[in-house]
């Protein structure tokens, strides 16, 4: 209900905003309208957050600002979930965007198919990275775009993916498919 409310109450403030004549309605007006939109995005984006616990509960995710630049190319419209300062590891959330529609996530990422099958496909690549972690240990992954309706997950695996990795993928698009915008 509060999505349907918060959406509705965007389009009645866009509305107005076409109408504003002076600076001062238009701030107002723009308040609001970012008001309407936690409004409509919030309680999808706990849902998303409770799916993802129920598949990992230690994950910790804090909200970027609309200032931060870990905001991906393409994603900028999105509500960015990043988790703490941790090193890199296989099976880990490296980032969560959520965008305000599946078409909005489509013209964002085009080319990555849905689900956890679409992970594993070449368009889902995303970036890499290696390193040494704190037991001296080296360590060679891969960050995959995860896409399941209006949310992207940034996903670490292994190069190339082991049963454990497709198992974690597999998880967290049904976990995802649960939440229905």
């Amino acid at each position: 209900p509060l999505m349907v409310v918060g959406v509705t109450l965007q389009l009645l403030l866009l509305a107005i905003l076409a109408l504003s004549g002076s600076y001062w309605a238009i701030l107002v007006v723009m308040l609001c309208v970012e008001l309407a939109s936690n409004t409509a995005q919030g309680p999808y984006q706990g849902a998303t957050l409770s799916a993802i616990r129920r598949v990992d509960p230690t994950v910790s995710l804090q909200l970027l600002g609309d200032g931060d630049m870990r905001t991906e190319a393409g994603l900028a419209d999105a509500r960015s979930l990043f988790p703490g300062a941790l090193a890199p590891a296989d099976r880990q959330l490296a980032g969560i965007y959520v965008l305000p529609s599946v078409a909005a996530m489509h013209r964002a990422l085009p080319a990555v198919e849905p689900g956890a099958a679409g992970s594993l496909m070449p368009a889902a690549w995303h970036s890499g990275t290696s390193g040494t972690d704190v037991a001296g240990r080296s360590y060679s992954l891969t960050t995959r775009w995860l896409v399941v309706e209006n949310v992207a997950l940034s996903v670490f695996t292994l190069p190339t993916p082991s049963a454990a990795d497709r198992a974690y993928l597999d998880q967290l698009t049904t976990a995802l498919g649960e939440v229905s915008p």
